[in-house]
């Protein structure tokens, strides 16, 4: 390759240069970044991604090799909600996947492949979830770090698969399974992140993905790298003609989005009516929401429910933490704030009011098999155990109050993950006036209501996971209620995403959804998963509209779960006990 001249060299560097130092002395200057931090992270990409491609220059495949991990990055983040160019989710694979064949066929280190496979999964994660310095800067580079590496491993199943036993085919069997089976398994431990699940990704197009009433996301996840695989065979089936080439990566692509959009047409929402009003009282999380008093909030938040209560209405749904004072539920009684929502029942006796709360329980002895329990010394030395939780409340007219703790945790804020392995953090968190407890959690799943209307008291982070929520399902709900504070990345397309994800839990249970955030963007979703009345960014407001409580017959993915996990699960072991255990294989092709 001709070698670079001195603009070459510096021009991009030096674009990058300019767009860091824009970013830090605007992020610098302003209390939200709001999408400065994008700006700054792409700097710190340009720059350290065109610096290792001025020393490999001379280097063509391994350039080469760059280029391709860096548009299938590209590709994947410009599929993601909340970009229209969902498609590009079913080819955002495919120049990896070509480059890691041909390393193959030059027979290249295994890990060249992985540290490849984790800078496309960098620039995945990057230009997708940036949004998430708003809240913590450090926490975010962590998180896209940590991430990235989980995603190469099973581009590096497909690359050492491949590298083995030469069967195309096979390896990108491995490489599905193997995929889906990190996604089950990064669903369910401490440091779960679940944000970029692929399946997700089809969030934006609810008439194409109705069966995941059937298969859950894992089914999205499948479709996705079931077409990018379908791609990349037929690219290397040569000798054949066009039709034979394509005519399954059409079919894989067009029949599912027909099914989908089939069902979707034919699809009829059911249920009981029930009208529903919706508070987004609009406090900056970062700088009002925990400054301003919480009787002030409380005024406003009555004063906004009131513009839209009515003796008809059913339901009143709150945020997370409306009530952020610390309520101790072995005193309910003397919980200011809730009492004076209780006052709405002498206008509306028939409304049932359900919201979030920071509350906390006191132990006179330290209980057993509990992880969150925290401690502290009264006067005379005794010392208090007791436990917090992010919690879900239930209040109607009848004076009885039902709770429900918030059971996925957000790693870091809420618990730290690891904490045995991190144990010499302990004594450094300890000084710094922190916690390692984290909050408590519940067992099981709570339904909310009275009668035979229950709806689901999803919190936040919760609403992400979908074999989670079916739990609420089983324990009766028959609408799911969803309470966020989404301001914490300020006016970005982190509270649209979490939004648009909203849309697979009703599609999944064929269950109408509400969302009520404190700050972010409040709406009702169908059970077809169509927007209805959605809220704009920091806007304080209330909105109300009718939703439907289905109960039973419950639908094929609640009952089941997530099946294609498990099933890709069984056969990559198969799979990997066939390597194991043989050393001839006879190419299939």
């Amino acid at each position: 390759m001709t070698p670079l001249n001195t603009a070459q060299k510096w021009l991009p560097a030096a674009c990058g240069l300019a767009c860091m130092a824009a970013a830090g002395w605007q992020m610098s200057s302003l209390p939200l970044w709001g999408w400065w931090p994008l700006l700054l992270f792409t700097g710190v990409w340009m720059v350290l991604s065109w610096w290792r491609v001025a020393v490999l220059w001379s280097d063509k495949p391994r350039v080469l090799g760059m280029a391709c991990a860096t548009l299938s990055g590209l590709l994947l983040a410009a599929g993601f909600p909340m970009m229209p160019t969902t498609f590009l989710l079913f080819i955002g694979f495919v120049p990896l996947l070509i480059i890691g064949k041909n390393m193959v066929s030059s027979s290249l280190p295994a890990k060249r492949f992985f540290w490849l496979s984790w800078y496309s999964m960098v620039v995945f994660n990057l230009f997708t979830t940036w949004w998430v310095s708003n809240a913590a800067l450090a926490a975010s580079v962590v998180a896209i770090t940590l991430n990235s590496i989980f995603m190469a491993v099973p581009l590096w199943a497909y690359y050492i698969t491949l590298k083995r036993t030469s069967h195309l085919r096979l390896a990108l069997i491995v490489w599905v399974c193997a995929w889906l089976g990190f996604e089950f398994l990064h669903n369910r431990w401490e440091l779960t992140w679940p944000w970029l699940t692929l399946g997700n990704g089809l969030s934006m197009q609810p008439s194409w993905i109705q069966w995941y009433a059937y298969t859950g996301v894992p089914g999205g996840s499948l479709w996705i790298l079931a077409v990018n695989a379908l791609v990349l065979y037929s690219l290397d089936k040569q000798h054949q003609s066009v039709l034979q080439r394509w005519w399954p990566v059409v079919a894989a692509l067009v029949l599912p989005m027909a099914l989908g959009i089939v069902l979707y047409m034919n699809y009829t929402p059911k249920g009981t009516p029930q009208e529903v009003v919706v508070v987004q009282p609009n406090y900056e999380p970062h700088f009002e929401k925990f400054d301003i008093s919480e009787s002030n909030q409380t005024e406003r938040t009555i004063e906004l429910a009131l513009s839209k209560l009515t003796p008809t209405t059913d339901w009143l749904v709150l945020p997370e933490t409306v009530l952020r004072n610390g309520m101790n539920e072995d005193a309910m009684s003397q919980a200011e704030g809730l009492q004076r929502y209780k006052m709405l029942f002498s206008r509306y006796p028939h409304v049932q009011i359900v919201g979030g709360a920071d509350s906390y329980r006191i132990f006179d002895t330290k209980p057993a098999g509990r992880d969150a329990i925290r401690t502290s010394e009264r006067p005379g030395g005794q010392i208090r155990y007791w436990e917090a939780y992010n919690t879900a409340f239930h209040v109607d007219s009848s004076g009885k109050t039902a709770l429900y703790h918030k059971s996925k945790l957000v790693p870091g804020p809420e618990r730290m993950p690891l904490r045995n392995f991190f144990f010499f953090l302990v004594p450094i968190v300890e000084h710094l006036g922190g916690t390692l407890e984290g909050v408590g959690t519940q067992k099981h799943r709570s339904a909310f209501g009275r009668d035979a209307h229950k709806a689901a008291p999803m919190i936040c982070y919760e609403s992400i996971f979908g074999d989670f929520s079916r739990g609420y399902v089983h324990a009766g709900a028959q609408a799911h209620f969803v309470m966020s504070n989404d301001g914490w990345w300020d006016n970005t397309p982190g509270h649209l995403q979490h939004r648009q994800f909203a849309v697979l839990r009703a599609i999944e249970t064929r269950l109408d959804v509400v969302r009520s955030t404190n700050s972010g963007s409040s709406c009702f979703i169908n059970q077809r998963g169509d927007f209805r009345n959605a809220t704009d960014y920091n806007v304080p407001v209330a909105i109300k509209d009718t939703m439907l409580f289905r109960d039973k017959p419950h639908t094929f993915y609640v009952t089941v779960g997530d099946w294609i996990s498990w099933l890709a699960l069984v056969v990559l072991v198969g799979i990997l006990l066939n390597l194991v255990y043989k050393t001839n294989f006879k190419k299939v092709d």
